[in-house]
């Protein structure tokens, strides 16, 4: 009788169990519950899962993973699993409150350890970590950033820390022993990657905070069909926000806000430190980066690196190319780039080096303000339209005494060249150098840049400061005596500096001496070294504000534009704002000069 009310208590409970299962929910001894769907499996990770589990699971299409908001996991995740097109493997957050957190900056192991500090100095005391990836340029002592020192005999109470790369030594101000003095020193730790998606596909990222790493925030690689939007991205992080490489597909990046928060990047050039809030790599094909806000990372906000072998720049590897090319179809619009609190970043970078085997990259209505370098467009066959550039400034590192606060530089880096571009529709305004800058060196190691169409652009009171006789300049030919750069073709752009009319400089011509008026330009014709002006004018742009760059009805930039046809007959519109809530409107039948249109009938973009 006994067993028999045991057996039925069994019973009861498999039936119980079952019951519950059928409802849809089930309990895991990982601490995550999971409700078991047609569509798929929703995982809900709870704050005090450990992410041992997450990286455990074995997802399958249509299977979601939710991470509690408010949360926050110490720690790298690998999703290993792919989903399928139209059922992707969707990651996110459930629950109220901030976005859930997942971070890998972490505490130098055994630093409290007094044994592990030496004393080389007053208040200076040296670690020697051996880590395998991370080179320690981002240090946070008891929570704080310092600025870092140059080395270690520079080493104070503000620049409290520095790193010797070479023999992996960490320098840190402390007046007693570092154990002791200090409650916490953590760096952004030896993962490659927080969110690392490696030889997956069709997944989607959504409202995450993802932080940390040496390498990138998130890591993809060997990718196809990834969505990343409205997710935090790069806080903290050693090296990049965002990377792509060796092969990674069709790549949607939105609504995201991409910075490193770090706001003390010094001696970028002696150290190298934290890179870009987007790096595409070799590799990265049919990306669409929109409606972000990218800013404060130390070398460029989005960065396209067409690098085959940083060490041996050889062939780039087959599994790289899609059609021959190396990258491809990139489409950048909509974001908001900005590093107002660091001293060297650029917004964008284009550089295609030896192969340049690039194809469709379109950069077009973004606004790129406030930065401490140049845009650099580098990259054969690219188009940068109906872009914002404003109040582009000299980087303050003493390094940079040459001046590198022009709006755009069009030059070639190595062996390519800065070819077939087309650079139309764009406002420049309020940059310590030249609104635009075509440069190259008389080396047999770089490239041409020829072929290049400016036209329509507004370039306004640029030149501020203008190191190396530069000053009150918006259009500039730089390069050393002239054998690679022409060809090229300057039309209908409208040039102003409230200081001076001669606003145009071409140093083939007259050395450092050679400042023109617009006239010059235009009677270029075809000059010497084969290049085509014509339309180009003189003029106040009358701008609605000093930080408004609408036209008013006064200015002559309305309907003196050349007109494109189809190509390029959608402006910027008024009201726009970034990062998205940009809209667009159609060219009148005569086209302004600039990024805007002046009528108000427009739709999003």
């Amino acid at each position: 009788m006994q067993k028999k009310i045991v057996r039925g208590k069994k019973l009861l409970l498999a039936l119980a169990l079952l019951t519950l299962a059928l409802a849809g929910i089930c309990f895991m001894k990982a601490g995550f519950r999971v409700e078991h769907k047609q569509a798929g499996n929703v995982y809900y990770i709870h704050a005090d899962t450990p992410l041992q589990a997450v990286n455990a699971l074995r997802l399958q299409a249509g299977d979601s993973v939710l991470f509690q908001r408010g949360g926050k996991w110490k720690g790298a995740v690998t999703i290993r699993q792919s989903g399928l097109a139209g059922r992707p493997i969707y990651v996110g957050a459930y629950g109220t409150g901030s976005k859930p957190v997942i971070t890998t900056r972490t505490a130098f192991p055994d630093w409290k350890n007094p044994s592990r500090w030496r004393k080389i100095a007053p208040t200076t005391w040296a670690y020697t970590y051996r880590s395998p990836t991370n080179k320690s340029y981002r240090v946070w002592l008891d929570g704080i950033e310092y600025q870092r020192a140059k080395d270690s005999n520079a080493i104070s109470s503000t620049r409290r820390f520095s790193y010797l790369s070479d023999f992996m030594i960490l320098y840190v101000y402390a007046p007693s022993n570092p154990a002791t003095y200090y409650k916490a020193i953590d760096y952004p730790s030896d993962e490659t990657g927080t969110l690392n998606l490696f030889g997956v596909s069709h997944l989607v990222l959504e409202n995450l905070d993802i932080q940390g790493s040496s390498g990138g925030s998130i890591d993809l690689s060997v990718v196809d069909d990834i969505v990343i939007r409205n997710c935090s991205i790069g806080l903290d992080a050693g090296h990049c926000g965002i990377r792509g490489f060796t092969r990674a597909d069709n790549v949607t990046i939105s609504n995201c806000e991409i910075s490193s928060g770090d706001k003390v990047q010094d001696y970028f050039l002696y150290q190298n430190g934290i890179q870009d809030g987007i790096a595409m790599y070799t590799g990265c094909h049919n990306w669409l980066i929109d409606g972000n806000y990218i800013h404060d990372w130390g070398h460029s906000d989005i960065e396209l690196s067409d690098i085959s072998d940083q060490a041996n720049d050889t062939v780039p590897p087959v599994a790289a190319l899609l059609n021959g090319r190396t990258v491809s179809n990139i489409d950048i619009r909509r974001n908001l780039c900005k590093a107002a609190n660091v001293d060297y970043c650029r917004g964008l970078g284009l550089d295609s080096r030896r192969w340049h085997r690039t194809e469709n990259i379109v950069v077009h209505y973004n606004w790129f303000d406030s930065l401490p370098v140049r845009n650099q467009v580098e990259c054969n066959g690219a188009e940068f339209s109906y872009n914002l550039v404003s109040n582009i400034r000299n980087s303050p590192l003493p390094e940079l005494w040459y001046g590198v606060g022009q709006g755009i530089m069009i030059t070639p880096y190595g062996y390519t060249g800065a070819q077939d571009m087309k650079i139309v529709g764009n406002t420049i305004v309020n940059c310590d150098e030249a609104g635009i800058t075509l440069s190259s060196a008389d080396d047999p190691h770089y490239g041409q840049v020829r072929g290049n169409l400016i036209a329509n652009n507004i370039l306004a009171n640029n030149g501020r400061v203008g190191t190396n006789a530069m000053k009150y300049v918006q259009l500039a030919i730089e390069p050393t005596k002239g054998k690679n750069i022409g060809g090229n073709i300057y039309r209908n752009n409208l040039l102003y500096s409230a200081n001076s009319e001669a606003v145009f400089h071409d140093i083939r011509v007259e050395g450092k001496s050679a400042y023109m008026t617009v006239d010059r330009l235009n009677a270029y014709g075809r000059s010497i070294y084969g290049d085509v002006a014509d339309g180009n004018r003189f003029g106040d742009p009358m701008f609605e504000s000093p930080v408004d760059f609408r036209l008013r009805l006064s200015s002559p930039a309305i309907g003196t534009g050349f007109s494109f046809g189809k190509l390029y007959n959608k402006a910027l519109a008024p009201p726009s704002s970034w990062p998205n809530g940009v809209r667009v409107g159609l060219q009148a039948a005569k086209w302004n000069i600039g990024a805007f249109v002046l009528h108000a009938g427009s739709e999003p973009l």
